[in-house]
């Protein structure tokens, strides 16, 4: 989706999504690992586990809504795609707590601000970082309308292109 053809052809790197899409990947010659719910990919630099999301695939040729669970050198990062709010979404921190995590406020899509800033308390990630907003009108939101609700020690922001440590 997206630019993930052009990045992989440019990189060469695998591409990590759930088996029906990895399917269609494979087809056009892409490297590809293709888990299921709850599989794990497992790499040099890390582990990719497919999580559930909650969110139609109309407008894609495959496949079901996924997110993201990174463990990159011991963190844990969740990332959940774009989905409306479920409760199991808590589950992705039972083993360990998350240590970022991305969440989508765009609000006609996805879930908006309020259900998002609940989704933080709910998953109680070390910090969060909203997405998924503000690229065309019917996701136009204040992103204050989502910190105002997530507590003071969750909330995080990076520079685009600037790195940064958890």
């Amino acid at each position: 989706m997206g630019d993930t053809e052009e990045l992989a052809k440019k990189s060469g790197a695998t591409i990590v999504t759930e088996m029906d899409m990895a399917n269609d990947y494979a087809q056009k010659g892409f490297k590809v690992e293709g888990p299921n719910y709850g599989g794990t990919v497992h790499f040099d630099w890390g582990d990719v586990k497919i999580i559930p999301a909650w969110h139609t695939t109309a407008n894609v040729p495959l496949g079901m809504a996924t997110g993201l669970a990174l463990t990159i050198e011991g963190k844990l990062i969740y990332i959940a795609g774009d989905t409306g709010l479920f409760s199991d979404m808590k589950l992705v921190g039972r083993k360990q707590q998350i240590d970022l995590a991305f969440l989508p406020i765009g609000d006609y899509y996805t879930m908006g601000p309020d259900d998002a800033a609940y989704a933080a308390s709910l998953i109680d990630a070390k910090k969060v970082i909203p997405y998924h907003f503000n690229t065309f009108p019917p996701i136009k939101q204040d992103v204050n309308d989502f910190w105002k609700d997530v507590p003071e020690n969750m909330k995080f922001t990076a520079e685009i292109d600037k790195p940064f440590e958890l």
